[in-house]
């Protein structure tokens, strides 16, 4: 199982795991001067991971990416600009996984939060839920440079729960809760 996470933005988080162990997170900065720019420096750059994992016969079975359509963008979270460059971010990462013929998850912050933080709900906003990440991030040993690192962290252990039960019951909050 070779799994990627992305949380889009324009400081990217990615992390990748690859079974039996191999794991690797970081923050790609998309470069440019322009969105379209921006989205071109996406675009490549995950073209060029996907494409150079398959030739070394590491195919990513799966690309999971946070999808943002049910958070609340638009109604004052964010402003225009920035709904309207994640929304095509999204329709890069699918193109390209399109392309790579790699199935792309989206997956509604929500939904990995609570399988990762073990909880839905939290008063704070946005700034709690970044915090309660990094915080889960170091409880499991895993340092991060940032949220959007941490996100895509969260994002990868949302997706190795679907994957693998197992995984689940050793890791996360709402799993190890419920198996106990």
């Amino acid at each position: 199982m070779h799994l990627l996470a992305i949380d889009p933005a324009t400081h990217m988080g990615l992390a990748r795991w690859m079974a039996p162990d191999t794991f690797w997170s970081g923050v790609e900065v998309l470069e440019g001067a322009t969105p379209a720019a921006r989205l071109h420096h996406a675009r490549d750059m995950l073209r060029r991971k996907l494409i150079a994992f398959q030739a070394r016969g590491e195919a990513v079975d799966a690309v999971y990416c946070e999808d943002f359509r049910a958070q609340g963008w638009g109604a004052g979270a964010s402003n225009a600009g920035t709904v309207e460059f994640l929304t095509m971010l999204k329709g890069i990462i699918l193109e390209v996984g399109e392309a790579t013929k790699t199935p792309v998850v989206l997956v509604v912050a929500s939904t990995w939060r609570k399988s990762y933080l073990g909880t839905g709900k939290m008063s704070g906003g946005r700034a709690a839920w970044k915090k309660a990440v990094k915080e889960q991030c170091a409880r499991l040993g895993i340092q991060v440079s940032g949220d959007d690192e941490a996100e895509a962290v969260g994002l990868l252990c949302h997706a190795r729960s679907v994957n693998d039960p197992r995984f689940a019951v050793r890791v996360t909050p709402l799993f190890a809760r419920s198996a106990a």
